[in-house]
């Protein structure tokens, strides 16, 4: 079975079973999928933001204002 058949089918699922079935089935999925990755727990991850934020700090990266990052995102989406 694909996967978009594999969605379709939990869809169908989802939309016939009752109330009780619905809090069961959210309680599994969200301790499986929202909790699945602990970025403050992968230090490779943590050690990149930390130097990130040096980086910002002491001027070797300038970053960007928020009103450059909103023209690029506008700009990008007209290119497409």
């Amino acid at each position: 079975m694909t996967t978009t058949a594999k969605r379709h089918k939990l869809h169908d699922l989802i939309d016939a079973v009752g109330d009780e079935e619905i809090e069961k089935l959210y309680s599994i999925l969200d301790e499986q999928l929202v909790n699945r990755y602990k970025w403050w727990e992968d230090d490779e991850f943590v050690a990149e933001l930390e130097q990130r934020v040096i980086d910002v700090e002491t001027g070797k990266d300038k970053g960007f204002t928020w009103e450059e990052v909103k023209e690029n995102a506008r700009l990008s989406r007209q290119v497409k």
